[in-house]
């Protein structure tokens, strides 16, 4: 794999939330040539092979408590690129349905990024919006956090289920920081400037 490539492949999430519809780009391993309409395999980082579905049913379980009730997970689509200078196509969506489990509500504009050091030695963010109103907006931690679902999102992220790479190719190793903001141009979009 590239560094900063999506190749071979990656994951689509897509998100809705009070107001906006998110994408969140999971770089992922494909296992052998995809077909278009079958459901793809994922290499994790315990070295198995589990399908799409499982996959995301895992980690949508320790997703859905960063958001309120009014973000819905709608669904996952997988994209193949064979090679950085190949154009992406479509090979899979999985349906998710899956709304958030947090008693806070959702602030619009309010984001989580949590930085990574991958297997390869490179840097990936794992970004979310939307996230749910009793985590405050500005804030950066070391892990591991007050947070306990913070805390469970980033233990699968490392974990030997994990199936999300960076876009070196390498599995995340271990959090560097999360930080919380308040997102300007969501801030923008949801107040109409």
């Amino acid at each position: 794999m590239s560094h900063n490539s999506l190749s071979p492949g990656f994951v689509r999430l897509r998100y809705t939330g009070t107001t906006l519809t998110h994408i969140q780009t999971i770089p992922v391993i494909p296992v052998g040539i995809p077909v278009v309409g079958d459901e793809p395999t994922f290499a994790t980082k315990s070295a198995a092979n589990v399908v799409m579905s499982t996959c995301i049913d895992a980690y949508v379980t320790v997703l859905k408590p960063m958001f309120g009730a009014a973000v819905t997970i709608v669904d996952a689509e997988f994209w193949y690129q064979p090679t950085p200078e190949d154009d992406p196509y479509w090979v899979y969506t999985y349906p998710v349905g899956e709304v958030g489990s947090s008693a806070s509500a959702s602030v619009p504009e309010r984001q989580s990024v949590i930085s990574y050091r991958t297997g390869e030695g490179g840097i990936a963010f794992h970004y979310l919006m939307e996230i749910r109103g009793d985590v405050p907006g500005s804030q950066r931690q070391n892990f591991p956090t007050g947070n306990t679902p913070v805390n469970d999102l980033n233990s699968f992220l490392v974990g030997t289920n994990s199936f999300q790479v960076g876009r070196d190719g390498g599995f995340f190793i271990t959090p560097v920081w999360w930080t919380t903001k308040n997102n300007d141009a969501i801030r923008k979009r949801v107040l109409n400037l």
